[in-house]
């Protein structure tokens, strides 16, 4: 698109976020970030889960654009492809500031996010596609991280009970 020189031009900002855990929570939760034009990195080695079929689930599922089989984390590996990196290590520090959270790793590495998120391992799997897009979703309609997670948060609660906390406003959010 081409705009006339009185015009200010859209800044695009690349936002980067950590998702902690590579099972089909956090793989999940990168996808949909990924799909949202996010810079990622995930820290975490090899999982595998397989996919509790609920209706729910399996509509996250297709609005995503997954194709399920027996091992769903494969697929999401497989569609996040080179769009995303990966660490071994894990996160020693946390140190939020006005923008974002500087991250030290085991190896003594610093490195800054925009956005931090650990999803929960044990969470039901059908689930976490929900949460999933929803933490997208809320990111994309929302500008301030604390605004888009108090919404997820509370729309979330319903599906999944008193599980969530309320962590807006938090250097790594939780789920």
């Amino acid at each position: 698109m081409t705009y006339p020189p009185w015009e200010k031009r859209p800044v695009m900002l690349t936002r980067r976020a950590l998702v902690i855990g590579t099972g089909l929570a956090g793989l999940a939760t990168a996808y949909r970030l990924r799909r949202s034009d996010w810079d990622l990195v995930l820290v975490g080695g090899p999982a595998q889960c397989a996919f509790t079929r609920t209706a729910d689930g399996l509509d996250a599922a297709r609005r995503l654009g997954l194709r399920l089989d027996p091992d769903v984390t494969a697929v999401l590996r497989r569609s996040l492809g080179d769009s995303v990196s990966y660490r071994i290590d894990e996160v020693r520090a946390l140190r939020p500031d006005d923008c974002g959270v500087t991250v030290t790793f085991t190896n003594g590495e610093d490195d800054w996010f925009d956005f931090v998120t650990e999803p929960d391992p044990g969470f039901d799997t059908s689930l976490a596609l929900v949460a999933a897009e929803m933490l997208g979703d809320a990111l994309d309609i929302f500008r301030a991280t604390d605004e888009a997670l108090r919404w997820w948060e509370e729309n979330l609660r319903p599906l999944k009970g008193d599980l969530v906390e309320s962590l807006a406003g938090h250097a790594r959010h939780t789920w």
